[in-house]
């Protein structure tokens, strides 16, 4: 039997509010929500992630994609997801604004409504916070949806903070699909081996790559160094995937990966 999970009722608010739960920054902050809370949650993922070093929490394959974009882009230095509001500020708007304010099913007790991702920003040595919540198209045609996303939407407007909706619109499939692929290849503190492996390598991987035959195919060329190398099968594709992801080799991310493809088919260039 699976883990019984407690009601959402006032004591319990507290006792996660005690906890530090929707507080800290960095590797030190812990989402208000975390995938153990629920008892069945079909989608939801447990990311490590690269910024922050700690494990991530989404509940929806478009959340992961999301995750996955902001662990990209480069300005972004934090990621906080499942961000708690005021409670007492999202009922108060509510109020104002003629919306019920979300209650949980059960116990009928005021939600602590949350944003999906607030994520600080560098840009030109300026941080800012922006905050983003991951909806489906189809959802943002239910009017209840669209209610609550408004006393989200006042929530942040009221505070000067950057608020939008991102839907499976910006989030390209193959785009997400490849930073997933790559993505348990950046850091590799906990694999002491491999990254011996690398460091010893990497730099051999990237000038093969730039006197490489073009219209050869990325997996025979991996294997053709293994092989000269004596190094176990797939272990220079492993330097490969490192290399995507920390950006010292570049390819097409809004093509499907495969390893089948030929180098000009990859767009693969050596950035070093």
């Amino acid at each position: 039997m699976g883990k019984k999970r407690t009601l959402w009722s006032e004591r319990k608010i507290m006792r996660l509010v005690k906890a530090g739960r929707g507080r800290g920054e960095g590797k030190d902050y812990i989402p208000w929500t975390i995938t153990t809370d629920f008892s069945s949650r079909g989608n939801s993922s447990r990311i490590k992630g690269w910024k922050t070093g700690r494990i991530h929490h989404t509940f929806s394959n478009l959340e992961l994609g999301f995750l996955y974009q902001l662990e990209w882009h480069d300005s972004v230095i934090d990621i906080r997801e499942q961000f708690p509001l005021d409670r007492r500020k999202t009922i108060e708007i509510a109020s104002l604004q003629g919306i019920r304010h979300p209650i949980y099913p059960t116990t009928k007790v005021p939600v602590v409504m949350t944003s999906d991702f607030l994520f600080i920003v560098e840009e030109n040595g300026i941080e800012k916070i922006v905050v983003r919540t991951v909806k489906q198209n189809k959802d943002l045609k239910k009017l209840r949806t669209l209610e609550k996303l408004e006393l989200e939407r006042k929530y942040w407007e009221n505070r000067g903070i950057n608020w939008g909706i991102v839907t499976e619109d910006q989030i390209p499939k193959n785009v997400a699909f490849n930073i997933g692929l790559f993505h348990p290849f950046r850091n590799l503190t906990d694999h002491p081996e491999e990254l011996r492996m690398i460091s010893k390598y990497r730099k051999l991987v990237l000038t093969r790559f730039d006197i490489a035959e073009r219209n050869h195919k990325l997996r025979d060329i991996s294997k053709k160094m293994d092989l000269e190398w004596n190094l176990s099968n797939g272990s220079v594709m492993k330097i490969v995937k490192h290399l995507i992801a920390t950006k010292k080799l570049s390819i097409n991310m809004e093509e499907k990966f495969s390893p089948g493809k030929t180098l000009n088919e990859l767009k693969l260039i050596s950035l070093e």
